[in-house]
């Protein structure tokens, strides 16, 4: 995970939301024919929370997302953001190297242990068992890493997209791990402010 991922983004758009809203509605597109349109950027678009992806012609799971809440501004309209991969793949991508790391990594142990006491000659069962758990790990990294390489310059572009789209500047950073009243924190709001 870079760190792009550890932050959150605030930008500020001098329109009110209703404007970012009505803006946001027209240039994404919200269908689930996403085949027949021509906008570039496909996603959810709510008054409050937008969940948007550069719309690409074939299938990337590991593509970039980015999730934004909307909230009134004395200047117009707050937009607090991440961007990375979609939660639901960070999870399954968490679950599926975890049991590979415990049951693959338990069968590669066993399996390895017992060649070696038994001083036997491998069977293919053996083989088998020492060789599938490092390859699914392999495969899963290089899956991982060809997907985020296919998106390597989706973030610039969605937050390109909304610059544009909502006249918007960035504001600051705020490291959402830090606590709530440390110092990263108070001095982002009074760079904020």
């Amino acid at each position: 995970m870079n760190k792009s991922n550890n932050r959150k983004t605030i930008f500020l758009s001098p329109h009110s939301m209703e404007e970012c809203h009505k803006r946001l509605k027209g240039s994404v597109d919200t269908s689930f024919f996403l085949h027949f349109s021509s906008k570039q950027v496909a996603g959810k678009v709510s008054k409050e929370l937008i969940s948007i992806r550069k719309r690409i012609n074939y299938g990337n799971s590991f593509q970039t997302v980015l999730k934004a809440s909307l909230k009134p501004s004395e200047n117009g309209t707050e937009l607090l953001f991440t961007i990375g991969l979609h939660p639901f793949v960070k999870i399954f991508m968490s679950i599926w190297f975890g049991g590979l790391f415990v049951i693959g990594g338990l069968i590669f142990i066993i399996t390895l242990s017992s060649l070696f006491e038994k001083n036997a000659s491998a069977d293919s069962g053996m083989i088998m068992g020492i060789l599938i758990p490092p390859g699914m790990a392999i495969f899963g990294i290089a899956l991982l890493k060809f997907g985020r390489y296919l998106a390597r310059n989706e973030s610039a572009f969605l937050k390109t997209f909304l610059v544009h789209l909502l006249d918007a500047k960035e504001i600051n950073h705020v490291d959402h791990t830090a606590a709530p009243g440390s110092l990263v924190n108070s001095r982002a709001m009074r760079r904020g402010n």
